[in-house]
């Protein structure tokens, strides 16, 4: 179920009230970075090694 219209706005605005304005963007920055870790962990490096399963 992926949040609509209104539904992100009460989001933002509770977010906004639990951390505070300055505090969001970093948070937000710390999530990203933490996604790309996790995918650059998850994929192999190597082209040849896509195939085989992680050891």
């Amino acid at each position: 179920m992926i949040p609509h219209g209104w539904e992100i706005a009460i989001i933002l605005l509770i977010g906004i009230m639990l951390f505070g304005a300055k505090r969001l963007p970093s948070i937000a920055r710390g999530v990203a970075q933490s996604i790309t870790e996790l995918k650059t962990a998850v994929t192999p490096r190597d082209p040849e090694s896509r195939g085989t399963p992680a050891k």
